[in-house]
C-alpha cells in the first residue's frame, strides 16, 4: 500500500518588480505568472540575491504555457507516486525493499514472441515508387564552379573582379 502524497502548504507570494508575485519554492527557486504579448506564461526560475538585496532572475529555469502547466498538474499525482516508488520515504520502506531484493524471484519461463511488423501505408507507397533526385540546376555564372577552401562557392575570385570601394572579405558570400 502506498502512502498518500504529502500536501505542501501554499507559499505566500513575495512582491517583486512590476508588481509580479513570486511564489517561493526550494533552493532559491520561485514561481511567477506574467503576461507578455497577450499571452500568459508560468515561470519557474532560480533567482539570486544581488548586493542591494534585490532578487535577480538567472537563466536556470523554464517557462510553461497555462495549458502545459495544467497538464503537469494533472499528472502530478502519478509523478509523486513514481518519485516515492523510486525513493522510499521511511526506513521501514527501505528495509522492505532490501528484503525483496534479497529474496530470489523465480525466472519467467514464458517465451516472448515478437509481433510481426506490418509496414505502414506510407512505407508501402515508398517501396512501390522509385525515389529519384531532381536534376541539379546549372547556373550561367562563370564563377559558379569555383570553390573556396571550405567548399562553398563565392561570387568573386580575384580582388580585380570587385566593384570599386569593396574589399574581398566584405563581398564574399557563401552560396
Amino acid at each position: 500500500m502506498t502512502s498518500p502524497a504529502p500536501v505542501a502548504p501554499v507559499p505566500t507570494p513575495t512582491l517583486w518588480k512590476k508588481g509580479e508575485a513570486l511564489y517561493s519554492l526550494t533552493n532559491n527557486k520561485f514561481a511567477s505568472v506574467t503576461r507578455c504579448h497577450d499571452q500568459t506564461l508560468v515561470h519557474i526560475r532560480q533567482y539570486t540575491e544581488t548586493d542591494t538585496g534585490d532578487l535577480k532572475s538567472t537563466r536556470r529555469g523554464f517557462t510553461l504555457l497555462p495549458e502545459e502547466f495544467n497538464q503537469l498538474l494533472s499528472i502530478s499525482s502519478a509523478i509523486l507516486r513514481d518519485v516515492f516508488a523510486v525513493t522510499p520515504v521511511s526506513d521501514q520502506q527501505w528495509q522492505q525493499e532490501e528484503q525483496q531484493q534479497e529474496t530470489p524471484q523465480q525466472p519467467d519461463t514464458r517465451q516472448m514472441v515478437p509481433p510481426t511488423p506490418t509496414p505502414s501505408p506510407l512505407m508501402q507507397r515508398r517501396e512501390t515508387t522509385t525515389m529519384t533526385k531532381p536534376p541539379k540546376k546549372t547556373t550561367s555564372s562563370p564563377h559558379s564552379s569555383d570553390r573556396n577552401d571550405n567548399g562553398s562557392t563565392c561570387c568573386y575570385r580575384r580582388s580585380g573582379d570587385l566593384p570599386p570601394g569593396h574589399s574581398t572579405s566584405a563581398v564574399r558570400t557563401a552560396y
